[in-house]
């Protein structure tokens, strides 16, 4: 009964960098869950105004940059008179905070206009999505009276301070809480400057896959059918996995491999996919909508994550919980989604031949021995990776 009462008198603060999609499941139900158990959130976003359908209070940023000048000078002004008229406490106290940070006048007042759709809120937490929404923003929890949080996800931590170092210095003694979705981060968080002792919790991603899809009970698989979803980026490590394709089809094992999803690499692994004679076997379909997913891995008999670093990867948790064999790099959150030779199989990242002997290995399984691993890895989604544990666990992250 008191976590109830706290529970519907708690205000979170969720920072994103923009509304988040449909295939954005792990903001989304997190969003609608908390809400379910009586947390009230505000959702403040960057970008663009987007019609939705679900009940979430969505507050904008202003956009200084975007639109003609009409638009950018009013939501100026808009911004301006949020400080002065709204919380122009809170606005002169965080304006002289950062500038003691900072030492630019310019700066903190950039910094001021561009919080001012959060500043006037009160919030019991202010939870950015993100580590890098973080950045510039250290003190505007402390200035609004509310407790701070972060999340880590992947790149935040494992890429993004490679570029720029100490970006996260001013943060972490700022901090209340850290969420990570995986233990793996956190070991990175602490090469990045968090301290040991700072207070973090693993909350992992989760699936509400209902429905168990048995595995392909032909005895012999005559055609191995493969399935990576991911961005097309260099750290996903597709050009491996191309690579490992070639060796299968110089051993001459049947297989097609399907790649959801677009990027930036598009080019260089169609080139990639043409110089090792791959147009027949693999195929790239682009971007895909998330409701296509399940059809796609009911298709397929092994997902394969061949990543240089993942926070987790919700595309083989899904994969498993649904199922499907699973081959992923033994790297960073994988480690802890997939237990090697149990519930799938880890391969040494950058190593086509270890992921195409892997493969092979599988493609000349026993029936009863895909289905093992198969019924393992579901069973084991269903139970420690359910959405309700996630939502119980983020709970008690807040009332903690």
């Amino acid at each position: 009964l008191m976590n109830s009462s706290i529970e519907k008198k708690m205000t979170i603060g969720l920072v994103l960098p923009a509304l988040p999609a449909y295939s954005e499941t792990f903001f989304r139900n997190k969003i609608d869950g908390l809400q379910e158990r009586g947390f009230k959130l505000i959702l403040f976003v960057g970008g663009l105004r987007v019609n939705t359908k679900e009940d979430w209070h969505v507050v904008y940023a202003p956009q200084f940059t975007s639109g003609n000048l009409v638009t950018r000078c009013r939501h100026f002004l808009k911004a301006l008179g949020a400080c002065i008229f709204l919380c122009p406490r809170r606005s002169i106290k965080l304006f002289f905070a950062v500038l003691k940070d900072h030492g630019s006048i310019p700066g903190a007042a950039k910094v001021v206009l561009l919080n001012s759709h959060i500043l006037g809120h009160r919030l019991d937490w202010l939870h950015f999505g993100f580590a890098t929404t973080a950045i510039g923003r250290e003190r505007l929890a402390g200035v609004m009276g509310a407790r701070m949080a972060v999340s880590l996800r992947g790149f935040d931590i494992s890429v993004y301070p490679l570029k720029h170092p100490g970006c996260y210095e001013r943060l972490w003694p700022r901090l209340d809480k850290v969420h990570s979705i995986s233990n793996s981060l956190i070991e990175l968080a602490k090469l990045q400057g968090m301290s040991s002792t700072q207070n973090w919790t693993r909350i992992t991603p989760a699936t509400n896959v209902k429905s168990e899809l048995p595995f392909d009970s032909a005895l012999v698989l005559e055609k191995l059918k493969i399935l990576t979803v991911a961005r097309l980026h260099w750290i996903k490590g597709l050009d491996y996995s191309l690579h490992a394709m070639r060796h299968l089809k110089e051993w001459g094992i049947p297989f097609e491999y399907v790649i959801v999803g677009t990027g930036p690499e598009r080019e260089r692994l169609y080139f990639t996919r043409t110089q090792l004679r791959l147009e027949e076997e693999v195929v790239f379909l682009g971007k895909v909508a998330y409701e296509r997913i399940p059809s796609l891995l009911i298709a397929s008999d092994v997902y394969l994550q061949p990543s240089l670093m993942e926070g987790f990867c919700n595309a083989a948790l899904e994969a498993q919980a649904m199922g499907r064999l699973v081959v992923v790099s033994d790297v960073g959150g994988l480690r802890e989604n997939v237990v090697d030779g149990e519930t799938g199989w880890r391969v040494p990242s950058r190593d086509p031949l270890a992921m195409a002997n892997k493969l092979k290995e599988i493609y000349h399984l026993t029936i009863d021995d895909r289905n093992l691993v198969c019924r393992r890895a579901s069973q084991r989604v269903r139970s420690s990776f359910n959405i309700e544990k996630q939502m119980e666990a983020f709970a008690e992250f807040y009332l903690q």
